[in-house]
C-alpha cells in the first residue's frame, strides 16, 4: 500500500540534506508513521558510503521496514549499500548474505537493467577469489551496458575488470582501466573516473614509472578534491606521496604529507591513518631525521597494536621499521620486523621483498650467523634475478601500454566522430520532421480558418473579390503606365546618347586638327597628351554606344519561331568578314530544333561570343570553332554550345567574365567588357542561362539556352 508512495525518487533531496535531522525523524514517535517511512526513504536515498559511514548502524537497523514497507527498487538500493560496505570492509560473509538478497529480489522483479546490476555486483564479489566466474559475469553486464551506451556503469564495469586482471595480466589490467578512464570522462563521472586514474597510477608504480604514476595520482586528487570525498582524498594523496619519494622529490612529498595530516584528522579511517604515518615516517627516513622517524614508528605501534593491520599495510610499516632500526644497529628489531613484513608481502612487491633480504642479510651477518645470512643472500639473488627478469618484461610493457592506449585513444576519437555524424543525421531528421510537423498545423490552422471565414464571412469575401477585381484594373492601369514610362526611357536613353556623341565628336575632330596644326611646333609630350585627349574621346563613344546597346536589351526583346539552321545561316552572314580576316574555320553541326527567340539578338550572342574566340586564340594557331546543340535537353530548353581551341578561361573567372565592365585581358584598349555581359542580358531576357566551362591552353566551350517551340516554322 504504502510501496511506492514513500520511495525517495519522488521526493526532490541534496546530498548536503542533513542526514541527523532525517534520522531524528525516522525516530520521532510523534509525528505520523507516514511521515517517519518518509524520513527513512530520504536517509536510503541521501547515505553515501564514502561520506556516511559513521551512520551504517542505523542504515542497517532499517532493514525489516524496508523489506515489509518499500518498492522494489528501493529495496535494491538498500541492499546495493549494505553489500558495498561489507565488501569494502572485506566482510565477505555478510557481503554475501546482502548480494543473495539483492539477487532474489533482482530476478523477481524480471528487469533487464536490475539483472545488469546483479551481474556487475557478482563480479566484484567472485573477482576477490574466482577469477573467471567474476569475468562471466562482468562480460554478460558489459553486454547489458554497452546496449544502453550507459557509459557511467560501462566504466565501473572496466575498472572492476582491471581490478581482476591485476593479478594475473598486468597489460591488460592497465588497459581496462585506461578503457574505464575515457568511459568515465565521457559520462562526467568525476569520482569513477579518479579511481581509474589511481587504480592505473598503482600500476605504473609497480612497473618503475613513478613519474607516470604521479601525474595520474595529480588527476586523481583534482577529480576529487571539493566534493567531501575525504576518504578518496586521503588515499590519492598518500600513493602520491609514495610515488614522489620514489621520484625523490621531498620537498613536494612534504608539502602533500602534511595535507594529508590535515584531511586524515577528520576521516574515520584508521589504514588510511597508518598509510600517512608510513609516508612520513620514510620521508624522515630518507631525509636522515632519525628520531622523527622513530617518533613515527612508535606511533604506527600503537596504531597497529589498536587495529591489527595485515597485508601490503603492515608490510610496509614493518619495512620502514626495520630501514630505521638498522641505522641504530638494533639487529634484533631488525630481523623480527622484516620476517613479519616478508609474511604479508605478495608476488607483485617483489621490489619489496627484495628490501627485505638485503636487510636480513646485513643484520644476520652482522650478529655473526653466517648460515642465515648466506641464506637470505641466495633469497636476494634469486629474487633480483627474477626482478631484472621483471624490468626487461616492464620496458616492454611500457611501449605495449603506450601502443595500446593509444588505440583506445584512437577508437574513441572515431567513435565520438560517428556520434557526432549520427547526431547530425538524427537533427536533420528531427528538423525535416519539425518543419513538417509544423507545416501541417500551419496548413490545419489556415483550412479551419478559411473555413469559418467561408462560413461566417461570406459576404465579406463577395466585397473584396469586387475590391480584388478593382485592384486589378489599376494594376493593369499602372502596367500601361509604365510600358509607356519605359518606352519614354528608352527614347531618353537614345536621345542621351546622341547629345553626349556630339560633344565627344567635336572633342575629338578639335584635338586631331590641333594636332595637324601644331605637329611641328610642339614637343612630344604635348603630341602625346593631343593623342590621348583623341584616344580617350573615341572611346567614351565607343562605351556610350555600347552602354545604349546594353541598356535597350530588355525594351526590344520579341519572340519568334526560328529553326537552328536558319539560325547558323544568320551568323556565317553575320561573321563573315570576321571570320575571313581572322582565318578562323567554324563548323556547324546540323539540327532541326525549332527555337522560340529574337533571331537578331541570339546572333549577336553568336557573334560576341565567336569574336573572343578569334581574339582570345592561341598564337600561330588558327582558331577553330564547332557550334552546335547538346544531345540532352530539359522539356522546355535545349541547350546550344560554342567551342574553341583558345588561350582558356581560369575557373576563378567563370562568373567575374559575364559582368559589365569586367576584363581579364585589360592590353585591348578597343574592348570595353560588355560583350558577354550582353549576351548574358539576352539569353536571361528569354528566361534560359549562360555559362562556361574551360581548360587553360586547351580552349573554352560557351553554353546558353534557348526555348523550345513545339510548332512548326511552316
Amino acid at each position: 500500500m504504502l510501496n511506492l508512495l514513500f520511495w525517495c525518487g519522488q521526493i526532490s533531496i541534496t546530498y548536503g540534506q542533513n542526514l541527523d535531522s532525517l534520522i531524528l525523524l525516522s525516530d520521532d514517535d510523534s509525528i505520523s508513521y507516514n511521515e517517519r517511512l518518509a524520513s527513512i526513504g530520504k536517509v536510503i536515498k541521501v547515505y553515501k558510503q564514502d561520506f556516511h559511514f559513521k551512520y551504517f548502524p542505523k542504515l542497517l537497523s532499517f532493514e525489516p521496514i524496508v523489506g515489509k514497507c518499500f518498492s522494489t527498487e528501493a529495496q535494491i538500493e538498500y541492499y546495493s549499500k549494505l553489500y558495498f560496505y561489507y565488501l569494502t570492509s572485506y566482510k565477505l560473509d555478510s557481503c554475501k548474505l546482502y548480494l543473495d538478497k539483492f539477487q532474489t529480489i533482482a530476478i523477481k522483479s524480471k528487469s533487464e537493467k536490475w539483472i545488469a546490476t546483479l551481474n556487475f555486483r557478482r563480479a566484484t564479489f567472485l573477482g576477490l577469489h574466482f577469477k573467471d566466474s567474476a569475468i562471466i559475469e562482468m562480460d554478460k553486464a558489459l553486454k547489458y551496458y554497452k546496449s544502453v551506451q550507459n557509459y557511467s556503469m560501462l566504466g565501473s564495469c572496466y575498472i572492476n575488470l582491471a581490478t581482476i586482471y591485476r593479478k594475473y595480466d598486468l597489460p591488460q589490467s592497465a588497459e581496462y582501466n585506461y578503457l574505464a578512464m575515457k568511459y568515465l570522462e565521457k559520462a562526467c563521472s568525476s569520482i569513477d573516473e579518479s579511481r581509474a586514474h589511481n587504480n592505473l597510477a598503482i600500476i605504473f608504480l609497480d612497473i618503475g614509472l613513478p613519474k607516470e604514476a604521479a601525474n595520474h595520482l595529480f588527476k586523481a586528487y583534482a577529480l576529487v578534491r571539493g566534493n567531501s570525498n575525504v576518504r578518496l582524498e586521503v588515499l590519492y594523496l598518500n600513493n602520491l606521496v609514495s610515488a614522489l619519494l620514489e621520484l625523490n622529490d621531498f620537498e613536494s612529498a612534504k608539502i602533500y604529507s602534511d595535507l594529508v595530516f590535515k584531511i586524515a584528522n577528520f576521516t574515520n579511517y584508521p589504514m588510511y591513518l597508518m598509510y600517512s604515518h608510513i609516508n612520513n615516517a620514510n620521508l624522515y627516513y630518507k631525509l636522515n631525521l632519525q628520531s622523527q622517524a622513530i617518533d613515527e614508528i612508535v606511533f604506527m605501534d600503537s596504531l597497529h597494536k589498536a587495529n591489527t593491520f595485515g597485508g601490503e599495510v603492515l608490510a610496509k610499516f614493518k619495512l620502514i621499521e626495520a630501514q630505521v632500526y638498522s641505522t641504530k644497529f638494533e639487529h634484533d628489531i631488525v630481523i623480527n620486523s622484516c620476517l613479519t613484513g616478508l609474511v604479508h608481502t605478495t608476488a607483485q612487491h617483489n621490489i619489496m621483498r627484495l628490501k627485505f633480504y638485503d636487510l636480513l642479510y646485513k643484520s644476520y651477518g652482522a650478529k655473526g650467523l653466517k648460515e642465515d645470512a648466506a641464506n637470505y643472500l641466495r633469497k636476494f639473488i634469486d629474487t633480483e634475478e627474477l626482478e631484472a627478469q621483471n624490468a626487461n618484461s616492464s620496458f616492454i610493457l611500457r611501449s605495449e601500454l603506450d601502443f595500446n592506449f593509444k588505440k583506445i585513444d584512437r577508437e574513441f576519437a572515431m567513435k565520438e566522430s560517428m556520434s557526432k555524424q549520427i547526431l547530425k543525421i538524427e537533427a536533420k531528421k528531427f528538423a525535416y520532421i519539425y518543419i513538417v510537423f509544423l507545416g501541417l498545423i500551419v496548413i490545419l490552422i489556415f483550412i479551419l480558418s478559411l473555413y469559418y471565414l467561408k462560413k461566417s464571412q461570406s459576404k465579406s469575401l463577395l466585397d473584396t473579390n469586387e475590391q480584388i477585381s478593382n485592384v486589378n484594373e489599376s494594376l493593369k492601369t499602372i502596367n500601361s503606365k509604365l510600358e509607356t514610362s519605359n518606352q519614354e526611357l528608352l527614347n531618353l536613353a537614345k536621345s542621351l546618347s546622341f547629345k553626349l556623341e556630339e560633344p565627344l565628336q567635336a572633342i575629338e575632330a578639335a584635338s586631331k586638327e590641333l594636332c595637324d596644326l601644331t605637329s611641328s611646333k610642339i614637343n612630344d609630350t604635348s603630341r602625346e597628351q593631343l593623342n590621348r585627349i583623341s584616344s580617350s574621346s573615341k572611346r567614351m563613344h565607343g562605351m556610350i554606344h555600347h552602354l545604349f546597346s546594353l541598356s535597350v536589351i530588355d525594351g526590344s526583346i520579341k519572340f519568334d519561331i526560328v529553326s537552328m539552321s536558319e539560325l547558323y545561316v544568320t551568323v556565317q552572314e553575320v561573321c563573315y568578314e570576321l571570320v575571313k580576316s581572322s582565318g578562323a574555320t567554324i563548323v556547324y553541326k546540323h539540327s532541326d530544333e525549332i527555337v522560340f527567340c529574337d533571331k537578331f539578338l541570339v546572333s549577336q550572342v553568336f557573334q560576341n561570343i565567336i569574336a573572343n574566340a578569334i581574339k582570345y586564340s592561341q598564337k600561330e594557331v588558327s582558331p577553330f570553332i564547332k557550334i552546335g546543340v547538346v544531345p540532352e535537353r530539359q522539356i522546355d530548353f535545349l541547350t546550344v554550345y560554342v567551342s574553341d581551341n583558345g588561350i582558356g578561361i581560369s575557373e576563378d573567372y567563370f562568373e567575374f567574365i559575364f559582368s559589365p565592365f569586367k576584363k581579364i585581358d585589360n592590353s585591348d584598349e578597343k574592348s570595353f567588357g560588355i560583350g558577354l555581359s550582353t549576351c548574358k542580358r539576352i539569353i536571361e531576357g528569354f528566361g534560359g542561362k549562360i555559362w562556361v566551362e574551360s581548360v587553360l591552353n586547351e580552349g573554352s566551350t560557351f553554353y546558353f539556352q534557348l526555348p523550345v517551340s513545339n510548332i512548326s516554322p511552316d
